[in-house]
């Protein structure tokens, strides 16, 4: 049986393009290293009771543009009998508004004091990621509540 060089030359590259490289110690450089998460703060409202009466506070850490851990803080700042609540606004790149966390954290606990939920995740599939954070804050008057949000809040650094 005779073959050309050519053929050889073809059914070698055909018969190693199949294999796989492997290494038995890693190329330096290459290592996975958890990305440590950008911090950003948004706060909306007052703290001496002479606005609206709560502060709300959305703490986020930005591990990638579509997944976020947040803490958020809810602060009596008046004291009227008056219960506050508060939650995060995420803004994707496609403009969709997502209400985090699902429930609004409310603080009918009284003048000064200030309540938390810690480790609120939020995520999308990418290509979507977040554009904007923004809290919102309301004073649970009787009848229509009073609230405040702010615009854009902050900007997603990816």
């Amino acid at each position: 049986m005779k073959f050309s060089l050519a053929k050889v030359a073809s059914l070698y590259l055909s018969a190693t393009a199949l294999l796989p490289i492997v290494s038995s110690t890693p190329v330096p450089g290459t290592e996975l290293i958890a990305r440590a998460p950008i911090k950003r703060q948004t706060c909306l409202g007052d703290n001496g009771g002479t606005s609206i009466g709560v502060l709300v506070c959305c703490n986020i850490d930005f591990y990638y543009g579509w997944e976020l851990v947040i803490q958020l803080s809810v602060k009596d700042s008046r004291g009227d009998s008056n219960d506050v609540y508060g939650w995060c606004v995420v803004e994707d790149i496609y403009g969709k508004f997502h209400q985090v966390p699902s429930s609004k954290l409310r603080n009918s606990q009284g003048k000064g004091t200030t309540i938390h939920q810690y480790n609120i995740a939020w995520n999308v599939n990418p290509p979507n990621k977040a554009r904007y954070v923004s809290a919102r804050a309301c004073v649970d008057d009787a009848g229509t509540d009073t609230c405040g949000g702010s615009p854009r809040g902050v900007i997603s650094p990816f």
